[in-house]
């Protein structure tokens, strides 16, 4: 389960890992492909979940480094790699294990999608200048990325907005819809 940040497609992030059988779920991972789920947890303010507490829809993501703390906790940095649903949940104990079902986007470039991501990038661009905490930088990142899903993952990751609202754009099925969002 994620406090506070939603893991989208292909974008890096660094996590802190703190809870016993969080960490115990990344070695177990280290060991085997590297690969996890992540789902948000509706209520960021609790420390123990149920599945009902958590949103249907995550990310599997593999851990390209993991460093342990000494007090046994972890650090570690991920890459997004696909997005999908939760059919059921197997085990919660010791950590969270179920089955999915992932989600597959069909790669759409006609003249709709090419207009939409001409003006995402358009207020993109605007939004980068006037927000300090973003490199100007990454408004030119933006302009390289040509798979339309991979540019509304990854404004979407960026912009200021809630937990909530990024998970409902992680949850839309179709780059266009996505877009739109």
């Amino acid at each position: 389960p994620l406090h506070e940040v939603v893991i989208f497609f292909f974008l890096v992030l660094p996590l802190a890992v703190q809870q016993a059988e969080s960490v115990k779920l990344i070695d177990e991972a280290m060991a085997k492909d590297r690969i996890i789920g992540f789902v948000v947890a509706k209520d960021s303010g609790k420390l123990t979940f149920s599945p009902e507490d958590l949103y249907e829809v995550g990310t599997a993501a593999v851990i390209i480094k993991m460093a342990k703390t000494s007090d046994n906790k972890a650090q570690i940095m991920v890459q997004g790699l696909s997005r999908f649903k939760i059919r059921d949940f197997v085990s919660i104990s010791p950590y969270f294990q179920a089955r999915i079902d992932p989600i597959i986007e069909k790669d759409v470039h006609d003249k709709e999608v090419e207009a939409l991501m001409a003006n995402i990038l358009e207020l993109y661009e605007k939004f980068v200048k006037l927000s300090p905490s973003l490199p100007p930088e990454i408004g030119s990142l933006a302009k390289t990325i040509e798979e339309p899903g991979v540019l509304a993952d990854m404004v979407t990751s960026t912009i200021n907005s809630s937990i909530e609202e990024k998970q409902k754009v992680l949850e839309i099925q179709g780059v266009k819809k996505r877009l739109k969002k």
